[in-house]
């Protein structure tokens, strides 16, 4: 199916997105939205909905929290491709967070309580980008650890449903495009808007490159559709 045209500003001031809409692009990307009716939030997001904030953070331009989880010969390599979209991103004056995760603590407090602090500083939605390797079942932290796609649906769904499932989830991992079970998985509310992630296996380089085009394309008012075509 193809998906409509929308700048990335305009995807977050819409209440509700296509109920199923999903592109494949070059084997190498997929686009994939759901709407759920059911919304929910924990308390710390609810404050946010309460002070009516979240209408602001839609009519702001997003900003992009990247969490990276390299395996350990990579992060003793330097090959960190969440560090070489920041330096992308500052070059092309994209507002943007950094976490390194490398283990799970690490991670959940990056996806939980970081999350929401970049949230509340800056006052706009975020576009959640996870670096990591990945399979069919989840994605594989620094020290080994194993997140699956259930316990990830978990961690996103709260910031999903504040902002009325208009999140857009990037999973730079092998098999991300699978990340789309999250959606399947039992649980109040939301878990994305958009996911963005490869059908099979990436190289470093690819996507680190792909990501770049992605971004800056979007940012420069293509719509997530067109952008995927970078």
């Amino acid at each position: 199916a193809t998906c409509r045209q929308r700048s990335v500003r305009h995807l977050f001031s819409q209440s509700h997105l296509p109920k199923s809409a999903v592109r494949s692009i070059g084997n190498r990307i997929i686009l994939w939205r759901r709407s759920i009716a059911v919304v929910t939030t924990t308390d710390a997001l609810l404050v946010l909905l309460t002070e009516r904030r979240t209408a602001n953070m839609r009519s702001r331009t997003p900003f992009v929290h990247i969490i990276e989880s390299p395996a350990p010969k990579d992060l003793v390599e330097d090959r960190c491709e969440g560090r070489i979209l920041c330096e992308a991103l500052s070059i092309a004056g994209i507002q943007h967070v950094y976490s390194l995760a490398v283990n799970r603590d690490m991670f959940v407090y990056s996806i939980t309580n970081r999350l929401l602090d970049a949230v509340m500083k800056s006052q706009s939605a975020p576009i959640l980008h996870v670096s990591a390797h990945g399979n069919l079942e989840g994605i594989a932290l620094t020290s080994g650890e194993e997140i699956t796609w259930i316990q990830l649906a978990d961690l996103v769904r709260p910031m999903a449903n504040a902002l009325e499932g208009n999140l857009i989830v990037c999973l730079s991992a092998c098999s991300g495009a699978a990340g789309c079970r999250m959606a399947m998985e039992p649980g109040n509310g939301h878990t994305f808007g958009v996911l963005v992630g490869n059908t099979t296996g990436v190289s470093w380089a690819d996507a680190a490159v792909a990501y770049v085009a992605f971004y800056h394309r979007l940012f420069r008012g293509s719509s997530v559709s067109e952008a995927t075509d970078a």
